[in-house]
């Protein structure tokens, strides 16, 4: 891909970013505002056919990144959905979903499958809100939801979350009131909640990093991610102030 971040520590998508297939060919050109996308995007089969064009909210304030399908072609490059109404299925990355778009939304049953994590699915949809949806695991189990994702959060709150990380962590001696700045790390919060993989993207050194991978590893209250009714791991990245 290429593009520009607003911030030189870690990736913050701002403007244009084009993705390419490794044969080279444009894969998607998309627009964003804070990693969020923004306005027109367009996609392309990796032979260079035209797969499709996808508007996201402009409004940079808008928590919502629902998407509207505005023109959509199959892999034989028959158009299915034209100015924002018709018949939609895609394979992407092992991930399947297929149903009716109307004025550019979700409309009726949608039917879907995942690879990883393993996952069927059922949805009803109305004036683009989902009404209902099944999903059935790996496991055979079934699930019902009325929303397709849901961020893991702690389960006292990120005010919490912080105010313990503030508490917790002790400045080693040979860096206290001298080494200042941030430390920029990633970390999986697993499906019962608890955080694994703690890795240091950049650190500060002076056992700093030590410290803030132990802290982070001793809180394991967390809710996971949720993707239709069924835990997920997410990764989830967080700077760590060490101010003056």
């Amino acid at each position: 891909m290429a593009g520009t971040s607003s911030n030189k520590d870690y990736l913050i998508k701002e403007g244009q970013f084009v993705y390419y297939y490794e044969n080279g060919n444009k894969k998607t050109v998309s627009n964003y505002i804070k990693s969020r996308p923004s306005g027109k995007q367009y996609k392309w089969y990796e032979n260079g056919q035209t797969k499709s064009e996808i508007q996201y909210p402009e409004n940079q304030k808008e928590t919502s990144s629902d998407s509207k399908v505005n023109q959509f072609w199959n892999t034989e490059n028959v158009q299915t959905v034209i100015d924002g109404n018709g018949d939609y299925e895609d394979l992407n990355d092992g991930f399947f979903e297929g149903g009716k778009i109307k004025n550019g939304f979700h409309d009726g049953i949608w039917k879907g499958r995942s690879k990883k994590p393993n996952y069927t699915y059922v949805e009803s949809y109305e004036n683009n809100k989902l009404i209902s949806g099944t999903s059935i695991d790996s496991s055979n189990t079934e699930h019902t939801y009325k929303t397709v994702y849901q961020a893991p959060v702690p389960k006292k709150g990120m005010k919490n979350f912080y105010s313990y990380i503030g508490r917790t962590m002790r400045i080693p001696k040979v860096a206290r009131n001298t080494v200042y700045g941030k430390i920029y790390l990633t970390f999986v919060i697993e499906t019962d909640g608890s955080i694994v993989e703690v890795k240091i993207i950049r650190g500060l050194g002076y056992g700093l990093d030590e410290e803030a991978t132990r802290v982070l590893n001793n809180y394991k209250e967390w809710i996971p991610g949720i993707t239709r009714g069924i835990p997920v791991r997410v990764l989830y990245s967080l700077p760590i102030t060490i101010a003056k």
